[in-house]
């Protein structure tokens, strides 16, 4: 059966029963016109099958959506398509560490080539009290998280122990160039000319910024271009790749019993390894009174990526709305933006005995109006698996408590780290069930959210979640041990 039999086959809807209906209310005429466009214009859209995947992705069919990726994988080898497939891995319920682990390894085995390192590393320095230079490898350095993480860290880099270099995929406002010492725009440069490159400013600490976003430079680093290189920022998990030298987290997301399945060593800050820039302008539109004071009933919201949005997810939830009467949950992303998908997870709750009114589904705004939203919410309610970043750290600043689950790896745990950091235990789950627990408890003592209200925001501003000066000290130190093992190895 060719592919495309398969998908009608698949995604007929006008089949009554067909098994497929709640599973996507995908078009048969928009399969066709994904296969048009396909066989007119290969290099320059995705499969149909990846396509397929990626809706499933962002529809919280996690799993089903591995099935698509890996159908077109069995059939053709595509190391960015296979880098999709490990960020949906992570976000399967399913997913341990062993088998991330595994996964990873896999992708090494069938795109990096050993060969390729043969004497990059011949001259490299090892001069322990030289000015190191940093290079950052990224596409995304003007998006708004970048803003309010990143880019201030660099802007307060060290420049009398640290050069700092930026080879950018992406597109960043003249303005913001200003931050490092040296910008280089790297778009359309192939991997070995961008590793070639790296080589020749004699880089000595590279991050990898991107994780396994579709737009990543992995084959670029596997040249070893620098003697030390490190996966931070965007990918929660081991890369399984033996030219990363490290990962870096903290003691939280990574616990001891996780290191044996991390092919880099890992380097765990004591703290939350991560930190936002206050803005006074930017976070200061909040009220002092959570919405149930004047609302009558409790409203829950989530605004985190709406591809973190998993089944496990949508049952919990549905529990916290039936065990808190009148409550309402709003949810709010990108996704949301889009019909079809306010049309799946509308399906998906009422599958799950939800009225459509108790759930308000909003689509995406600049952060500035996202963040006034924050006053519509009582209780955050974090995603799991994989749980929120940036959004916990705008719903703690906007004074909304969240309510959290430790997961079983790093990816899961994020959240469990910030309100360790922030000294808020009781607000971390340790089962699903506590999980439910917690939010519906919460949800009965107004009063207590009314605290919450008053008290997060300014333990937020005093917090070393929101010290970019504290962040960037513990990352320099990092950097500093990091060099100082390399020059004290017997490594050419």
């Amino acid at each position: 059966m060719g592919w495309f039999d398969f998908l009608r086959k698949r995604f007929d809807t006008n089949k009554v029963g067909n098994e497929v209906k709640p599973y996507l209310p995908l078009d048969l005429a928009v399969i066709d016109s994904w296969r048009v466009r396909y066989e007119n214009e290969k290099k320059s859209i995705l499969h149909p099958y990846v396509e397929i995947a990626q809706t499933l992705m962002n529809a919280g069919q996690h799993e089903k959506a591995s099935e698509f990726y890996m159908r077109f994988l069995n059939d053709q080898n595509d190391d960015r398509v296979h880098g999709m497939y490990l960020q949906n891995l992570l976000l399967c319920s399913s997913t341990t560490n062993a088998s991330l682990l595994k996964a990873h390894k896999e992708w090494a085995e069938l795109y990096d080539s050993p060969a390729r390192r043969v004497g990059w590393e011949k001259g490299m320095s090892k001069e322990k009290n030289k000015k190191i230079k940093l290079g950052y490898v990224c596409h995304f350095f003007a998006n708004s998280i970048a803003h309010n993480c990143f880019l201030p860290f660099l802007k307060l880099h060290d420049k009398s122990r640290f050069e700092i270099y930026c080879y950018d995929d992406g597109e960043t406002p003249e303005h913001l160039r200003q931050y490092a010492d040296h910008w280089l725009d790297t778009r359309g440069k192939s991997d070995s000319d961008l590793a070639a490159l790296i080589k020749q400013h004699g880089i000595d600490i590279l991050q990898e910024m991107n994780g396994f976003c579709i737009i990543n430079r992995f084959n670029a680093l596997s040249y070893r271009p620098a003697p030390i290189q490190i996966n931070w920022y965007n990918h929660t998990s081991t890369t399984g790749l033996p030219f990363i030298d490290y990962v870096m987290s903290d003691r939280v997301s990574i616990a001891d019993d996780d290191i044996p399945y991390y092919v880099e060593q890992v380097y765990r800050c004591d703290q939350f390894n991560a930190a936002v820039r206050y803005d006074a302008e930017l976070f200061g539109s909040r009220t002092q009174e959570p919405p149930v004071k004047k609302n009558g009933f409790i409203t829950f919201g989530n605004f985190g990526s709406g591809h973190k949005i998993t089944h496990e997810n949508l049952d919990a939830w549905a529990r916290v709305l039936k065990q808190v009467p009148n409550s309402r949950l709003i949810l709010k992303c990108g996704t949301f933006s889009h019909d079809l998908y306010r049309r799946v997870f509308a399906t998906h709750f009422a599958n799950r005995g939800i009225a459509g009114d108790r759930v308000i589904l909003l689509g995406w705004t600049e952060q500035a109006d996202a963040l006034k939203k924050y006053n519509e919410i009582d209780i955050m309610l974090d995603n799991m698996p994989v749980t929120g970043g940036s959004t916990t750290f705008e719903a703690l600043m906007q004074g909304v408590p969240i309510v959290t689950l430790r997961g079983q790896r790093w990816a899961a745990r994020s959240g469990a780290s910030v309100l360790t950091t922030l000294n808020h235990p009781e607000l971390i789950a340790e089962t699903v069930d506590d999980y439910v627990k917690l939010a519906t408890t919460l949800a009965c003592k107004p009063g207590q959210i009314a605290h919450y209200r008053k008290q997060l925001h300014e333990e937020m501003v005093t917090s070393s979640l929101t010290n970019i000066h504290h962040f960037y000290k513990n990352f320099e130190t990092a950097y500093l041990h990091m060099w100082e093992r390399w020059c004290s190895s017997e490594t050419v």
